[in-house]
């Protein structure tokens, strides 16, 4: 098992930042976003990592709401991993699945709802309280 430091975590995290905000600035839409996905996964608590993997993948798809069939199919198979990561109480792996299905598709909101739900369900699961289903 790789144990890191956390400079090392966040030194990797800056690479694949700034890399993707290269491609960003070059309109390498699908290269910014695989690359600022990365920084996002080493370093989840950025916000701006965040901000700027959604920005990348909007421009990715043009601003018009439309992905395509073949994002459409993995988008599917990305919510059926989220389902079945959420009845294992997974929860690293659907903040994980999530942020990968964002990538795909930056307006489907109840991703962003398992990106929240994901990040403070182990809380509370630890002070007995009860998660409400976002997606009704």
């Amino acid at each position: 098992m790789d144990v890191r430091s956390g400079r090392d975590n966040f030194l990797e995290a800056e690479h694949w930042f700034d890399k993707g905000m290269k491609a960003l600035n070059a309109d390498n839409f699908d290269y910014a976003v695989e690359s600022l996905n990365k920084a996002v996964h080493i370093s989840p608590d950025k916000v701006e990592y965040r901000k700027q993997l959604h920005r990348a993948s909007r421009r990715k798809h043009k601003k018009n709401g439309c992905i395509s069939k073949v994002d459409t199919i993995k988008l599917a198979a990305v919510r059926s991993r989220i389902l079945t990561a959420e009845v294992k109480q997974d929860w690293k792996a659907v903040y994980v699945l999530a942020e990968d299905g964002i990538a795909i598709n930056p307006w489907e909101a109840p991703l962003f709802a398992h990106v929240a739900t994901s990040r403070h369900a182990p809380e509370q699961l630890r002070r007995g309280e009860v998660l409400v289903d976002v997606r009704r």
